[in-house]
């Protein structure tokens, strides 16, 4: 019997959750008879990939798994009829690519997959942040105001103190949570939440923080 302990491919380890293409008809767990094609794009491109499980695999058509890799490269690569209810699992070749970014796999007719496997080194991401402090006319803490500073005619008392904020192109990620402390005693801010809770500072952006008018 196909799938039992003396089987070629047993099916004796209870496997979790698996993904399955809908069969359209029915509103239970169902895969379609008529296949599909299932797509597993990675946000940052994985090292390899290690291995590809499939459950029921009957045949004749058996599905193909094509993976992208490096610079625009891909790789097809054919599976076999493992039988009903069977557990196959197809090891690739980690040496005939590098940096993954997507796998595509072709299910022609029923079928499952259970797991995926591969080696991914999470990297500490870089986290950058750039403040920088100007005086100028009151009013004039935005990115027009600022740009045309060296125009601007400053009179003191009058000016006020802003605050640029930003998150540089060359960071990894969003900041959020931003407190500005400026402890001057004289046209300091002292400590102030600049972002509120659902406000993110990402990567290219900028804040103008208008500070005390002196």
């Amino acid at each position: 019997m196909w799938g039992s302990p003396r089987s070629p491919y047993p099916n004796c380890v209870p496997l979790g959750l698996i993904c399955i293409i809908q069969k359209h008809s029915s509103t239970c767990p169902d895969d379609s008879p008529r296949g599909g094609i299932l797509t597993f794009e990675f946000r940052v491109p994985v090292d390899f990939v290690k291995a590809m499980t499939f459950v029921d695999s009957i045949g004749p058509n058996t599905p193909d798994v094509t993976v992208f890799f490096g610079a625009g490269q891909s790789i097809t690569i054919g599976t076999m009829a493992a039988g009903s209810n069977s557990v196959y699992t197809l090891p690739f070749r980690p040496s005939l690519y590098r940096k993954v970014t997507r796998i595509e796999v072709n299910i022609p007719e029923s079928g499952y997959i259970s797991s995926l496997e591969y080696a991914y080194c999470a990297s500490v991401p870089k986290t950058e942040i750039s403040i920088k402090k100007y005086a100028g006319p009151v009013g004039a803490c935005t990115a027009t105001g600022i740009s045309a500073g060296d125009d601007l005619v400053y009179n003191v008392p009058g000016n006020e103190n802003c605050y640029l904020i930003s998150n540089p192109n060359t960071s990894d990620e969003c900041l959020y949570d931003i407190t500005l402390t400026d402890p001057a005693p004289k046209g300091g801010i002292g400590s102030l939440l600049v972002t509120t809770i659902a406000q993110t500072l990402c990567p290219g952006q900028t804040l103008y923080v208008p500070g005390p008018t002196k």
